[in-house]
């Protein structure tokens, strides 16, 4: 049986299996959030930057990838404000978000810049930073 979205699949699974529909809501939900995460070019792009500390430029960032940076950091900064993490468990959570929270915290520039546009996303970065 061929399905053709991850929609067809949730009904599937639906009808036919012992799960709750709030579980299998919850499992979609993390599937679409870690398929953004993984498929998303431009967010595979930013994370790749965030990433090499050696050659890091915050300024080469801002100037040649400010619009992508900005998608990301948006991205996060509406999961943190639907208060997405809080429907996971916290290994779950931290399956999702841990690395892109690290890779948020690694860089004193980038702090900064999160901590003057996306004042949500910071205070839960600052929370997590703290936790560790």
């Amino acid at each position: 049986m061929a399905l053709a979205s991850p929609f067809r699949l949730l009904i599937y699974m639906l009808e036919y299996s012992e799960l709750t529909q709030a579980d299998l809501l919850k499992a979609l939900l993390f599937l679409q959030i870690y398929e953004m995460l993984t498929v998303n070019e431009n967010f595979r792009k930013i994370e790749r930057r965030l990433d090499d500390s050696e050659t890091f430029n915050f300024y080469e960032l801002i100037t040649h990838d400010k619009e992508s940076f900005d998608e990301y950091l948006k991205f996060f900064e509406t999961i943190v404000v639907m208060k997405i993490p809080n429907r996971f468990s916290k290994e779950e959570a931290e399956l999702l978000f841990g690395r892109p929270s690290e890779l948020l915290n690694r860089h004193y520039e980038v702090r900064k810049y999160i901590a003057n546009n996306y004042r949500n996303l910071d205070t839960v970065l600052a929370l997590n930073s703290k936790e560790k």
